[in-house]
């Protein structure tokens, strides 16, 4: 949460030539989703139906709106043959490893004054932001227990998680190249 994942994605999609897996979410579009995000904005209604159709992998409910990676959007990239990121919450991730042995479970830290900067740049109230924080924190220790690298972001320098990212993917899955 508001550690640079998007703009790290965006740019590993483009260098490694990665498929982005999109996410469903019911939550507002915000001003960087158009460049940065791959998801799919549902309906409450939408998001439900599938979700009580068990089509999705792993959901969740955060600050009020859903989250979901649809087992189908998932498989149709697998199936193809092609690399594949997915930007998911840490809970999401583990869920994913279980039943998707091959998945590199890549954390995205940052400073918690980073963090709270663009958190607050999505123009949420305190209460939001104070539980997006909270939400921040346990996800950080999760991580650290269960991800296979964490990655740190640093403030003005995404280049340099880009690179050690580029790195642990291309010394696991030699057939992307950087």
């Amino acid at each position: 949460i508001g550690s640079g994942k998007g703009t790290v994605i965006h740019a590993l999609i483009h260098e490694l030539d990665l498929t982005p897996v999109p996410t469903h979410t019911t939550r507002p579009v915000r001003g960087d989703d158009p460049a940065l995000s791959h998801r799919i904005f549902e309906t409450e209604t939408n998001f439900l139906r599938h979700r009580d159709r068990g089509e999705f992998i792993e959901s969740i409910e955060l600050a009020g709106h859903y989250y979901g990676l649809l087992r189908h959007d998932l498989e149709s990239v697998i199936n193809h043959q092609h690399g594949a990121v997915i930007e998911l919450n840490v809970d999401g991730g583990i869920k994913i490893v279980k039943e998707y042995h091959q998945t590199l479970l890549l954390y995205l830290c940052s400073s918690e004054k980073l963090r709270r900067e663009r958190i607050a740049n999505r123009h949420m109230n305190k209460s939001e932001i104070e539980g997006r924080m909270k939400e921040a924190r346990r996800e950080d220790k999760l991580a650290k227990r269960s991800y296979d690298y964490l990655i740190e972001n640093i403030e003005n320098h995404p280049e340099e998680a880009i690179e050690g990212i580029k790195k642990i993917v291309v010394g696991r899955f030699p057939q992307l190249t950087a």
